[in-house]
């Protein structure tokens, strides 16, 4: 079996003739009184915390960060819906702010607006870290505030205000003020999501769209932390639940990339395509940090998302015997996404069934079977109700798309495990086939080519599988200075910052 992350890879370049055409698909048109329902496609973001804590960000930090999302656009295809500014750009902890205030100028000394335009080039819009009150003590101050508000709607189009309790909570004398602020504000943006973060906020509830999901925050190994042992730093976060009735109207903190990355790709897959909540592909922190062979992956995911979030609403919870714990196939009938995870320390080895277990409806035409998580592979076209095998690695998630449809993939090749690096921008598409040392594979084209090629991994041939046992630990009596090499070891490891850990 090939494992991404440690195995020898063959890169090939494909030509053709024309350019992918990037378009957004169409949201749904039914709007609940919050802007948002069930059935409305998630929105991916961004969110700068970790990126900067409660000081607040800058016009030049914010300029930066947008500029690596615009080499993501432009290198990979991939578009971000939403930048959220966290903490401090405009309200703080315990306090309220103003696009007037000293502190605003100081970090925005030309306001918002040239990062508005920068922003809306590669089609993102931003989104604001808030409270819900800073209506002052007299009308004046109230119909400020609310101007404010609305003009970030109204003028530089943001698509998101997250209300946190942090600011504090919304006065009840202010109720009439925030009912028509938010009133008028969805007269310029019906679909603005406004996450509620353990706000109450009264009888104005109904303005809000989403809520924290189990009140978790997902900075890893901070506010979420292991509590089995597993390879990785993210065992909690692969084992997180999804929320009663999968419902999609909560925000699940999204997946904090900043400190142990390890299996932030796994965490991507089951936040995206198995909660799939109204803010899906969802990430916060310093993506920047990945390894450079991790971008296309990154791109990949939410790429994979985009093309297909529309029929993503619709979840199908599979048995937990059968398909392992949270397992959801989510899609309309005719295409399947099937979100499985491992959280065990052996491969586990699922039988999946091609008809209505796995939400597929009947069809006489063949089901193709591909593997997307944690490489692409083609998994062979089927009759409907056979049954084919996936396997999941220790402590990591995969992703199998069935489908009796044509697909949408730019490139599909068959024979051989690969990763998608560009198959969206400019006329050459780049692939990187997988493979063992040693090991010799007979490669098709499904899609984008035509015919077959041989491919040969240089290297000895492997006589054992490569995810194994590597010595047998023997017990031992206990050393007399066993207290002193304890904290020698203590001592010695490094217990920096993980952020500082992870640049490193």
């Amino acid at each position: 079996m090939v494992f991404l992350k440690r195995i020898p890879t063959k890169r090939i370049f494909l030509s053709i003739s024309a350019s992918l055409c990037l378009c957004d698909m169409p949201f749904s048109q039914e709007m609940s009184r919050g802007g948002i329902t069930e059935d409305t496609p998630s929105k991916s973001e961004y969110f700068s915390w970790i990126n900067n804590t409660l000081e607040g960000t800058t016009s030049t930090q914010t300029a930066i960060n947008l500029r690596f999302f615009e080499w993501l656009h432009r290198t990979y295809g991939m578009t971000l819906d939403i930048y959220a500014f966290d903490a401090g750009a405009v309200d703080g902890a315990g306090h309220y702010g103003s696009t007037k205030s000293p502190l605003f100028k100081s970090q925005f000394p030309k306001g918002f607006g040239p990062l508005v335009r920068q922003a809306a080039g590669i089609g993102t819009r931003f989104g604001l870290w808030c409270g819900p009150d800073g209506f002052g003590n007299t009308p004046e101050e109230a119909e400020e505030r609310m101007n404010m508000m609305v003009g970030l709607v109204r003028d530089y189009h943001f698509a998101l205000f997250k209300m946190d309790a942090v600011c504090g909570q919304l006065r009840a004398e202010k109720y009439p003020y925030f009912d028509k602020m938010m009133t008028e504000v969805r007269r310029y943006c019906p679909d603005l999501v406004v996450p509620n973060i353990f706000l109450d906020l009264g009888p104005y509830m109904k303005h809000c769209t989403t809520f924290m999901m189990d009140s978790k925050e997902t900075y890893i190994d901070v506010h979420m932390t292991n509590d089995m042992t597993a390879p990785h730093h993210r065992g909690m976060a692969l084992a997180r639940k999804s929320p009663e009735g999968l419902t999609r109207l909560l925000e699940d903190h999204g997946v904090c990339i900043s400190s142990c990355l390890d299996a932030w790709d796994d965490d991507l897959v089951l936040q995206a395509f198995c909660r799939n909540l109204i803010l899906s592909p969802e990430i916060y922190g310093n993506p920047w940090l990945l390894r450079d062979d991790e971008f296309p992956t990154l791109a990949f995911l939410f790429n994979l998302h985009r093309d297909y979030r529309d029929i993503l609403v619709h979840a199908t919870p599979l048995p937990e015997d059968k398909y392992g714990p949270e397992a959801v196939s989510r899609g309309d009938g005719k295409t399947q996404f099937l979100a499985l995870r491992n959280l065990t320390w052996e491969s586990v080895t699922y039988r999946i069934r091609l008809d209505e277990e796995t939400g597929l409806r009947p069809t006489t035409r063949k089901v193709k079977a591909r593997l997307y998580h944690p490489y692409v592979m083609d998994l062979g076209s089927h009759a409907y109700g056979k049954e084919i095998e996936v396997e999941v690695l220790p402590f990591r998630a995969a992703l199998v798309k069935l489908t009796s449809e044509e697909e949408k993939d730019n490139v599909a090749l068959s024979g051989i495990p690969y990763q998608i690096v560009n198959d969206r921008v400019g006329m050459t598409r780049e692939v990187c086939l997988l493979g063992m040392p040693g090991k010799s594979y007979r490669v098709k084209w499904e899609k984008g080519g035509k015919g077959s090629f041989p491919v040969k991994f240089d290297g000895k041939k492997q006589k054992l599988p490569w995810h194994r046992r590597v010595a047998v630990l023997e017990a031992t009596d206990m050393p007399a200075d066993a207290e002193n090499l304890y904290y020698a070891t203590v001592f010695s490891a490094d217990n920096n910052a993980l952020e500082v850990r992870s640049l490193k």
